[in-house]
Parts: structure tokens; C-alpha cells; sequence
């Protein structure tokens, strides 16, 4: 059993290791290093953590789109988003796009370096519940697979930094390409909601904030994502021009 001076935090582990903090946090939740979880950090055995910094690995350097899986972001929106996530059907199920995955690819490729523009996105009412209904953004299926190619380039990283109370949005443990289902991560919320009421519990509270993503400043999410994973800086500005163009 490590003692109280053998505990380090995760920044210190990352200065020691030469990694990120969020490689360290995964590191952690994967079990490669002796840590438990401290209200919503960790805290690592220094014992488990090797003496000798390891030096990080050379920058890559190339334009934005080699830092990306176009394969594993085609894999995503045709066996998860063209399924479940269709707001306005496609007559033809882009079978014309689909049949082309490399010429699809291409395209997203000239979106994210730049080359070529985006198309324009349209605005449209998406229901939330039978009373209400949030404006979302439809893109064309190639800026869609561009979006989708940058930020999942990032969704390892957000992953390790998230603690097991997260529900929504969560990578799935069965197949790293595709999400959980948000259904049935609410339910199973909402079960164990249940499950401390018939327990005991004398009060639950539930809160909600209207349009909350409506109102995420850019820039501190920009911030947010480059300070996670400065070797994906690259992407940080096509990510921006996104944002801005739809």
C-alpha cells in the first residue's frame, strides 16, 4: 500500500512521463497506472510511474487533413448517423456519394485544408419532444464527413478527462467509432434515480439549461480542445472556419 507522499496528481505524472494530462487520465481509467479516483481527478502511486521522463514524440508536421481517419469517420456516418441521425431523408440514401467513398474523401480533404469553400448549411427545426422543437444545422454529407473527421480526432482525448457520472456523448466501449446511445444512457440514468428514491432518498433534483449549446463561446471551446491536444493543433483553425461559415 503506497504511502501519502507516494501519491502524485496527474500533472505531475504528465511533467514526469513527458505526455499529456489527458494520456495520463487515460492511462489511469485504463489501468496502465496504480491510481484511484479523487472526487473527480486521480491520484497516481508514484511508484507506478516510471523515474525517467519519456521524451514526447516529434511533432508531426503536414497539412490538417493528415491528422485525421477519413475511414474511420466514413465507417461513423454511414453505419451511425445515416441511420439513426437523418434529419431531412435523402431519396437516394446517397448511394451516387457512397458508391465513391475515395472521391468523398477527396472532397472533405480540400474542405479541411482550405482549397475549397463549404457548402452552404441550412438551418431546420429539429423536435426535441412533441412540444418543442431546437434549430439545428444540416450539412451536405462531404462537410459532414469533414466535421465529423476533425473532432473525432479529438474524442480520445475528451474521453479520458470525462468521470463515469458523464452520460451523454460517450464513446462507446463496444466499438471506439461509434457513440453510446443516448437513450438508453438516460435511462439507465434514470433508473438508478429510481433505484436511490426506493432506497431512501428524500429528494432528487433535475435541472436544465434552455439553448445551453447555443451559447458555448467558440473560443474558449477552440482553447479548450488545443490545451488537450497541442499535437492536434493543426486542426484548431479548419475547427474555427467551421464554426464560422455554418
Amino acid at each position: 500500500m503506497a504511502r501519502v507522499g507516494d501519491w502524485i496528481t496527474v500533472d505531475e505524472a504528465a511533467a514526469i512521463l513527458g505526455v499529456s494530462v489527458a494520456t495520463v487520465r487515460r492511462r489511469c481509467a485504463a489501468g496502465e497506472l496504480e491510481a484511484h479516483k479523487s472526487g473527480r481527478s486521480w491520484i497516481i502511486d508514484r511508484r507506478s510511474v516510471p523515474r525517467h521522463a519519456v521524451r514526447p514524440p516529434p511533432r508531426r508536421s503536414g497539412p490538417p487533413s493528415s491528422f485525421v481517419d477519413f475511414r474511420e469517420a466514413f465507417l461513423h456516418i454511414t453505419k451511425q448517423d445515416l441511420r439513426q441521425d437523418v434529419w431531412v431523408p435523402d431519396v437516394l440514401l446517397h448511394e451516387d456519394d457512397l458508391s465513391d467513398p475515395d472521391a468523398l474523401i477527396r472532397a472533405a480533404t480540400e474542405r479541411i485544408d482550405g482549397d475549397n469553400p463549404h457548402d452552404l448549411a441550412s438551418e431546420i427545426p429539429v423536435p426535441k419532444s412533441p412540444f418543442f422543437h431546437r434549430n439545428a444545422v444540416n450539412l451536405s454529407l462531404v462537410d459532414r464527413l469533414a466535421f465529423h473527421a476533425v473532432v473525432a480526432s479529438f474524442a480520445d482525448a475528451i474521453e479520458g478527462t470525462l468521470c463515469d457520472s458523464v452520460y451523454s456523448a460517450r464513446l462507446s466501449e463496444k466499438n471506439s467509432r461509434l457513440l453510446r446511445k443516448g437513450r438508453n444512457a438516460w435511462l439507465g440514468w434514470r433508473n438508478a434515480v429510481v433505484q436511490e428514491l426506493d432506497n431512501g432518498s428524500s429528494y432528487m433534483v433535475e435541472t436544465d439549461i434552455t439553448a445551453y449549446f447555443d451559447f458555448v463561446k467558440h473560443d474558449i471551446l477552440l482553447q479548450e480542445l488545443q490545451n488537450l491536444n497541442n499535437e492536434k493543433r493543426h486542426l484548431i483553425e479548419p475547427l474555427r472556419r467551421m464554426l464560422k461559415e455554418w
